[in-house]
């Protein structure tokens, strides 16, 4: 059982968009729910840094422990489910951009022993009001550029977000990490 870093192309790095597709062929395996109590997937993310600047990027991996001596295939294609690393805080509460990134074709696994993937989180808000429209429901106006604005300083945890019933049961028992934004 060996340790397996997976690293992604920028295009996914912020989320990490992973399907489970249903195949009328039967191919695509999908992960079964726990039937005992011992979490077949455990894990954590885990950060490079303490502290980030605010707009910067947070580099973490998350990490996957599979104690079955199979590979669990998570997800797979696009478009109905996928797992990302969000930026939240006790004052800020960052929604999943459940549209964002467009979909990838993008295989989630946890193969036997440790699986890592390299993730990058921006410290931005996910979503802005375009300049010249009125800001609604506290959504930050974009910066010029229709850029997001950045996250305000303060303490954030960065957790697993998932997309489907299944994937949050399979990543339960995944920790989240902390991190501080800075100016």
């Amino acid at each position: 059982m060996g340790t397996r870093r997976i690293a992604l192309p920028a295009a996914i790095a912020a989320s990490l968009v992973v399907a489970g597709c249903g195949s009328s062929g039967g191919t695509a395996r999908h992960a079964s729910f726990a039937r005992d109590s011992t979490p077949t997937i455990s894990g954590l993310v885990r950060s490079d840094t303490a502290t980030v600047r605010a707009g910067a990027k947070v580099r973490a991996d998350l990490v996957l422990h599979n104690n079955s001596d199979r590979t669990r295939v998570l997800a797979r294609g696009c478009p109905h489910g996928f797992v990302e690393l969000m930026l939240s805080s006790r004052t800020v509460t960052a929604s999943p951009a459940w549209a964002l990134p467009a979909c990838s074709d993008a295989t989630f696994v946890a193969r036997p022993g440790t699986t890592i993937y390299r993730l990058e989180v921006p410290a931005t808000y996910l979503g802005c009001t375009m300049r010249g429209h009125p800001a609604t429901g506290g959504t930050p106006s974009c910066l010029p550029g229709n850029r997001m604005p950045p996250l305000p300083t303060g303490a954030y945890t960065v957790s697993v977000v998932a997309s489907s019933i299944q994937l949050q049961h399979e990543l339960a028992h995944v920790r989240s990490a902390h991190v501080r934004v800075l100016r």
